[in-house]
């Protein structure tokens, strides 16, 4: 969303990796930095990211018996269905 005085972009970055995720973020900080030294605008652009998603693998690497688990849960739910 934008105008003439001001644009603002949102990126969802995700990634199965986390160092790869780590890395994309760099990017986008590195990206905005370059920008704004080459530019010299006024007002620079700013780069805020949040982090608000995880990818379940660490996760579950961390508690590996949480896999089990569901699957027996899954496979009692099934059976209530027969």
């Amino acid at each position: 969303m934008g105008d003439i005085e001001k644009a603002e972009l949102n990126y969802l970055i995700r990634d199965f990796d986390l160092q790869s995720f780590e890395q994309c973020k760099q990017f986008i900080q590195d990206w905005t930095a370059k920008f704004n030294a080459e530019r010299k605008l006024k007002q620079p652009v700013e780069c805020v990211i949040h982090d608000s998603y995880q990818n379940m693998y660490e996760v579950v690497q961390k508690a590996p018996q949480s896999i089990s688990i569901a699957e027996k849960a899954m496979d009692l739910s099934h059976k209530g269905d027969s």
